[in-house]
């Protein structure tokens, strides 16, 4: 039996999916799914703006210092850095391409919910997605910029600097 007949069989009036898509009632939990990923973006973006700035603000030092791979913890550690740095920017642009995808579901639900029926003006406000998933989409976009280098290929560009550093740091010390 499909969700209609179930509700009907209840004794309650049957209610359209679309309506309850259009108040969001069954988009809130991805919604909330969707702010928890800002929060996880926030923090991988801050900490991979911070961790290459680091990398790349020892890269001298390091380098000067240390005569041979084997013996300069120092340099080890910076190398640990820029590997940990890679394996940030991995988790960070994984996350983000899933929740792209969400909130592109999110959109697509809302769209073809107005598109199903016929909208007047009037009607326009009442359609309108809930403010929590409003707010959770847009504070999803933000995150899913990163410090310094926003856009899409941010990841990329910071994947290249840590890749270029330990290359940097491998050639000076043999």
């Amino acid at each position: 039996m499909d969700e209609d007949a179930n509700v009907k069989a209840a004794g309650r009036q049957s209610k359209p999916l679309r309506r309850t898509v259009r108040n969001g009632k069954d988009l809130r939990p991805y919604s909330s799914y969707l702010e928890q990923l800002a929060v996880r973006l926030r923090i991988l973006g801050l900490g991979l703006a911070t961790g290459t700035l680091l990398g790349t603000l020892l890269c001298p030092i390091v380098i000067r210092s240390s005569k041979s791979f084997s013996e300069n913890d120092s340099f080890l550690i910076w190398m640990w850095l820029l590997g940990i740095n890679l394996f940030v920017t991995i988790i960070f642009d994984v996350s983000r391409r899933k929740g792209a995808s969400m909130f592109e579901e999110i959109s697509d639900e809302f769209q073809w919910s107005l598109s199903s029926r016929k909208v007047i003006t009037k009607e326009l406000s009442v359609a309108r997605q809930p403010l929590e998933i409003r707010m959770a989409t847009r504070s999803f976009l933000a995150a899913s910029e990163l410090p310094l280098v926003p856009g899409r290929f941010g990841p990329t560009i910071y994947a290249i600097l840590n890749i270029g550093l330990l290359a940097t740091g491998l050639a000076a010390t043999w």
